[in-house]
């Protein structure tokens, strides 16, 4: 008898343990994959990433509109709809801890000077010897960022 309650306890644990296993690492994965669905390029920081998603998740339930979440990630949380959502959760006196945490998994400052004022884009500038033309793209580059 004794043996027998041994040997099914030995068999659910055996059952249950790769379940568990399985099952933790998947929701990791999940979430990572989708820092790459959303355009980050910049380092992969679970806690930041967390804390950033769970304000579009907050904003979802305040709305129930499932479009307001996949707006709110988008481009890495750099969006108006990111924005907005801060307002609505009434967390605009943090926006200033958010820049930087944006800016770890987006590998840059949010919303500023965009592709066209790195210095890979000046680089590049270089490299195809458009050195001539350099200051006639960062009039462009200054008109289009005025647009915003």
């Amino acid at each position: 008898m004794c043996s027998r309650n041994l040997a099914i306890s030995l068999a659910l644990i055996i059952a249950l343990v790769p379940l568990s296993t399985v099952a933790l690492p998947h929701h990791s994965i999940v979430k990572r994959s989708s820092f790459f669905d959303i355009e980050c390029k910049g380092q992969f920081n679970k806690q930041i990433f967390y804390r950033l998603d769970r304000i579009c998740e907050d904003c979802y339930s305040l709305f129930r509109e499932p479009q307001i979440l996949s707006f709110c990630k988008k481009q890495c949380f750099t969006t108006d709809y990111f924005k907005g959502c801060i307002d609505a959760l009434q967390l605009t006196d943090e926006i200033e801890k958010f820049k930087p945490l944006i800016k770890v998994l987006n590998g840059a400052d949010p919303n500023t000077e965009g592709c066209f004022g790195t210095d890979y884009f000046l680089a590049c500038v270089e490299a195809l010897f458009l050195e001539e033309e350099k200051e006639k793209f960062m009039k462009w580059r200054e008109m289009l960022g005025k647009k915003k």
